[in-house]
């Protein structure tokens, strides 16, 4: 471990590819993780947000907002689902999944606030 935080565009990496393969197999949480890490600008506090936003902008670090979005879409549908089929009520199992999903859903779009907010300085 070298302690480089993962990036979209870390040369030697493939985060776009992992999160393609995270998505086409459903494995949106962790699909999720991977996002919200390598979105992740305030690790360090508010002198790493503003490092960065000193930053030059022509150098801008490429973030695959079509991916992003998609998983914001699965998320989105696969809540949907569960809560379809909890009509009948009272199963605990699958309102903790929907919770669950939501929470990935409400991190991802955090994450992707930040992001913005910086690139936007």
């Amino acid at each position: 471990a070298s302690g480089e935080v993962a990036r979209f565009d870390t040369p030697g990496g493939d985060a776009c590819g992992l999160l393609r393969l995270y998505l086409r197999y459903g494995k949106l949480q962790e699909a999720v993780q991977l996002v919200v890490e390598c979105l992740d600008v305030d690790v360090r506090g508010s002198s790493a947000i503003e490092e960065f936003a000193l930053m030059d902008l022509s150098s801008m670090r490429f973030v695959p907002y079509n991916l992003i979005d998609q998983l914001t879409y699965q998320l989105t549908e696969r809540a949907n689902k569960l809560a379809s089929v909890m009509g009948d009520g009272g199963n605990e199992v699958r309102e903790s999944q929907v919770t669950d999903i939501l929470s990935c859903q409400a991190a991802v779009e955090s994450a992707l606030q930040k992001w913005l907010q910086v690139v936007g300085k």
